[in-house]
Parts: structure tokens; sequence; C-alpha cells
């Protein structure tokens, strides 16, 4: 094998582990990567070729954690890749559904629109694949991930303060559509979904960044969960881990798919917007007067999901609008634009 050096090999190709909770998982895989080879300048190198771990992600400390049947089971892991995202939405073909991707350190991280993020150690980076056969449910997955990446942050509170209520302990909300914020609004992570259509099947790849253990630029769950231990007199708390959090994440998500799935997002709803910020948030948009065509202020107040999966919003009338935003702005509640329902 070919010298690492920053998870690329000398020949410029970037090496990636594929590891499994079982050997059915890692065969499983092989199968798939047999029929549809990877493309681009990646080498995927499967657990029997290899036992050295390339990236620093503790792959036997994740699988330990690791509950549920089927979400992470087959782990694709790197010490520095351009995007896990990119590569599996440019190679869903070559991996079987329920397949997770986690790297180190990303230079070329997926945002919103055409943004590329760098994602720094600590900071726990991943993309997961998941395949949905009704094609109205995709505008909710968002947030059946948001929710569970909250209920997970919940989990590992309660386990690493040894507290009941850590949903009252550490206080994350999702800032719609599908951001994860700490107490004193500071971001905590994203989320991205990106489709692909093939074989009769949305194959949704999901790609998450949340801080972990990096403090910058903004917060991360491990500084959530200190202040909690410190406001709770809880002494020798434990340190959460990328690896606790994302076997935490996938438990949750495999959880709450199941539902959606079965049911679609009504039974998950509830839960969603007891996580959310925006409960009785007043917004304020800008409107052209149809009459003098002057700009006009519209004062209405957030009261939950619109059957259509955007913002609900009533004015002072009571009258009912959907709102959703320009697609111009980063920040969607700058630039919203309603629809009376």
């Amino acid at each position: 094998m070919e010298k690492v050096q920053g998870g690329a090999s000398t020949s410029g190709l970037h090496l990636i582990h594929l590891r499994g909770k079982t050997q059915f998982d890692v065969d499983t895989a092989k199968r798939h990567l047999e029929k549809v080879p990877v493309e681009g300048p990646f080498h995927v190198v499967p657990e029997a070729a290899s036992t050295e771990n390339l990236a620093k992600f503790d792959v036997a400390r994740y699988f330990y954690a690791l509950q549920g049947f089927r979400f992470g089971h087959i782990l694709l892991s790197a010490e520095h890749i351009p995007s896990t995202q990119t590569f599996l939405y440019e190679n869903v073909k070559s991996f079987p559904t329920g397949i997770t991707f986690v790297a180190d350190v990303q230079g070329e991280g997926k945002g919103r629109g055409d943004n590329a993020w760098h994602s720094p150690h600590g900071c726990l980076m991943f993309s997961h694949v998941i395949s949905i056969a009704n094609g109205s449910l995709l505008p909710f997955l968002q947030y059946v991930v948001s929710l569970a990446i909250i209920e997970a942050i919940q989990q590992e509170a309660a386990r690493c303060l040894q507290v009941p209520n850590a949903s009252e302990a550490v206080d994350v909300k999702i800032k719609w559509p599908n951001d994860i914020y700490a107490p004193g609004g500071k971001k905590l992570g994203g989320i991205l979904c990106q489709t692909v259509f093939l074989d009769q099947q949305f194959h949704v790849v999901i790609g998450v960044g949340l801080n972990v253990t990096n403090e910058e630029p903004t917060s991360c769950v491990a500084a959530v969960m200190r202040d909690a231990a410190a406001r709770l007199q809880v002494s020798h708390a434990e340190v959460p881990t990328r690896e606790s959090l994302l076997a935490a994440i996938m438990a949750r998500l495999e959880v709450l798919t199941h539902t959606f799935v079965k049911d679609g997002f009504a039974p998950l709803q509830g839960a969603y917007l007891a996580n959310w910020l925006h409960t009785g948030q007043a917004v304020k948009l800008v409107e052209s007067d149809p009459a003098t065509g002057k700009e006009q202020e519209v004062q209405l107040q957030v009261m939950g999901l619109a059957p259509s999966g955007y913002l609900l919003a009533v004015d002072r009338a009571g009258k009912r609008f959907e709102l959703h935003p320009d697609g111009n702005r980063l920040d969607f509640f700058k630039g919203l634009v309603r629809k009376k329902l």
C-alpha cells in the first residue's frame, strides 16, 4: 500500500477505509463496489484488505456504541477528504442505502447553494444515504434529521451528565429549516440534503456538520454540556465524543425514519415543534403595496409548519399564510415571501 499523507496517497488518490459492524456488512458493501466502482481520485480499502485505521475517528468505539439494525452499519472513514457529501452524491450507485461516510477534516464541505466550508478537527462531519419511494416526503426529511440530531444530543447529555432530564439541561434547538443552535444563539451545526432519483427510488444524501469538541468559530456540544454540568453541579461529567454522538444520531435517525416512511411527518411534528426556536416568533415582511407600488411592512407571527413544510404564520386579523424563503439569502428569515392559505 502506498504511504498515506494527510489522507491521500503519493499518487494523488484519497484513501477511504471501508468497515462494517459485521462481516456481512462489509461483504454487502464490497458487492456493490464490484458492480459499480467509485469514480474520481479515490481508493476505497475494505477492512479485509487492511487493518490500518486511516482516520483518527475511532471506528471500534463507534461500532461498540452503535445500536439499531441497519443505519450506519457500513462506515467509510477518511482522515482528509474534499467532501463526504460530494463523494457519496457522485457515487451513490456504488454503495448500499444506509451507508455513512465520516471524515476527520474536510477541505470543501458542502453548504447551501454553492457554499463550501473547511471543517476543522473536533467537528463531526458525515454524510449518510437514505432511500425513499414516496417523493412527497422529501421536503420533510431534513426536519426528521434535525430532530434525530437534537434527540441524540439530549441522549448523550443524559449519559454524560448522568441526569434524567437532559432535554432541560441542554437546551439545544432547531433553527428552521435545518440548523442546530446552542443556548445564546450560537450555531452548532447544519444539515444539507441532496437527492438522486435512481431505480424508482429517491436516494437522499444527507450531509451533517456538527461542532462536537471544537469551540471555534462558534460553540460546540462539549461546551454546551460543560455549561450544563456547572449549572447542575455535576462533577466529573463525561465529555461527548464524535464516535458516541454519531452512533446516537444513527440510532435515533433509524427509529424516526421508520415512523416517517410508514406514517409521514405528522407523528413527528409535535416533537419537532417542541424543539425548534420559532413558535410565536414575530417576523416582518417588506412587500410592495399593490395599490401604490410603495414598500410596506407586514407583521406576522409564526405558528408552526404549513402542510407543504414551509412556515405557517398568521397576521393580526388571524389570516393564515404560508411563508417560504425567496431563495436569495443564507438566512431564510430574511426575504420571506407569503402565500395565503
